[in-house]
């Protein structure tokens, strides 16, 4: 088994310094996906947790439960080692 977990959408993890430009800078702080954590932004946070909180909640739990070494995301950088550990804290 790979261990490798895709995420496309659900997490975002900017690269600090590849966006320079003050407007993204200050759009990803509020948008709550600033680094040096990959997270969830605020956005999908809020629509998940006022109507699809128990959904999330048990994808969540699916995912730890895979264990993942590394995680893939279509939105910033990788993470190569402790992918679990990751995405627990994405999900704070």
């Amino acid at each position: 088994m790979s261990r490798i977990l895709v995420l496309t959408d659900l997490l975002a993890n900017p690269e600090p310094g590849k966006v320079n430009h003050l407007l993204l800078l200050l759009l990803k702080s509020i948008g709550g996906i600033a680094p040096p954590y990959s997270g969830v932004s605020r956005d999908l946070r809020l629509n998940f947790m006022w109507r699809h909180r128990h959904e999330l909640e048990a994808a969540v739990r699916t995912m730890l439960s895979w264990e993942p070494e590394r995680i893939i995301f279509t939105h910033g950088r990788w993470h190569d080692a402790s992918g679990t550990t990751e995405l627990r804290n994405a999900f704070r």
